[in-house]
């Protein structure tokens, strides 16, 4: 039976050997670099070009792990607020229908004109249905705002100056 890791030990011990790849592939590139100026620097070993795809996997890891996260993230925020969203629409539109019930049956001597009373009420309903708009809009992004994009390849080239 295999013993299993919480997330933040797993993700640090992938950064940390991510880490390790990236710091050698790095030198790789430092030698490359070092040789004779060309058009375009050949990777000359076997080894080098592993160590380079391989830290190339890792940085790839490392980015679709963050995107994970983030995602993750986002998704707990958005469940918090659009309950607090909601609750705040039902208080605001409450206080409006008070407002117009007291009105229309002159409660404690409670009047408004009939002016005020259709600004109030076309004001609070719009303001309303803009903030649902936009938190709609914000828990529910389209697809092409948020196009999915694929981690290019690594490549590299030096030219001489």
């Amino acid at each position: 039976m295999s013993e299993q890791k919480p997330p933040n030990r797993q993700l640090a011990e992938l950064q940390d050997e991510a880490e390790g790849y990236l710091r050698a592939a790095q030198e790789a590139l430092q030698k490359q670099l070092a040789a004779p100026k060309s058009a375009e620097v050949e990777i000359r070993t076997d080894d080098e070009k592993k160590t380079l795809e391989l830290a190339q996997a890792r940085i790839e890891l490392q980015e679709l792990q963050k995107k994970y996260t983030e995602g993750h993230d986002l998704h707990d925020t958005r469940k918090e607020y659009a309950a607090k969203l909601f609750w705040l629409i039902v208080g605001w539109l409450s206080v409006v229908v008070m407002f117009v019930l007291l009105s229309g049956f002159h409660f404690y001597g409670f009047a408004l004109s009939e002016k005020v009373l259709i600004a109030f009420i076309t004001s609070t309903t719009v303001s309303v249905l803009g903030l649902f708009i936009v938190a709609a809009k914000w828990l529910f992004p389209s697809p092409e705002k948020f196009p999915s994009k694929s981690i290019g390849t690594l490549k590299i080239a030096a030219t001489q100056d």
